[in-house]
């Protein structure tokens, strides 16, 4: 998926084309690439977990056109939502942009596997145990 795939499809969340209003094509990249940072750890389970290599750094895109580097069922599922929650938030609709990003948590929850790694008690008593 591209970033401006996932854009039409954000926009089109709330009826909306590109047609229609074009006007936040400028931040994509820049919401593309929050997205990246903030999903970095769940893209790096589900690598695991396929047995992929796993990634050191966080990518970047750079132009609207880039496809995104990230497994395309989170990528797909998550995204557009994520990014229709920020196009909410810029017309001052909270709700929606509420609505929305909950929509986008949903959508990492589903599609990242459950991590095995040790969880470590904070308070010093050692790894704890897994119910």
């Amino acid at each position: 998926m591209t970033v401006n795939e996932a854009y039409k499809i954000a926009l089109s969340l709330d009826d909306t084309t590109t047609e229609q209003d074009d006007s936040l094509r400028v931040h994509m990249v820049n919401y593309t690439n929050l997205f990246l940072a903030e999903v970095f750890r769940n893209e790096n389970i589900i690598r695991k977990m396929h047995h992929r290599p796993q990634l050191k750094a966080i990518p970047y895109v750079y132009s609207i056109n880039d496809s995104i580097p990230y497994d395309e069922e989170l990528v797909r599922s998550a995204l557009p939502f994520w990014i229709a929650s920020q196009v909410a938030k810029t017309d001052a609709d909270n709700a929606w942009a509420s609505r929305f990003y909950d929509m986008y948590l949903n959508a990492i929850n589903a599609v990242t596997p459950f991590d095995d790694e040790p969880t470590f008690d904070v308070w010093g008593k050692g790894v704890c145990e897994r119910l």
